[in-house]
């Protein structure tokens, strides 16, 4: 556990388990709404796409907010 090569894949499972959370919790992909591979696929796109744009959406906020706490 004191290696470099094991922090480097926990830090990568940290994330991959992070992201995997935050849809779950969020968007409720635990359970398909549709049935049939392609729906699914389709279904889980989506989500994907507005959990992107959420974050997107965060980072310009935050980005704005920095900006303007730098200029007073």
């Amino acid at each position: 556990m004191e290696t470099e090569a094991f922090k480097r894949e926990a830090k990568n499972r940290n994330a991959i388990e992070g992201t995997i959370s935050e849809l779950v919790r969020g968007y409720g992909p635990r359970k398909a709404r549709y049935r049939g591979l392609a729906k699914t696929r389709l279904a889980n796109y989506f989500i994907a796409a507005a959990c992107n744009v959420r974050r997107w959406a965060q980072q310009i906020a935050w980005q704005a907010e920095v900006a303007e706490a730098e200029a007073a």
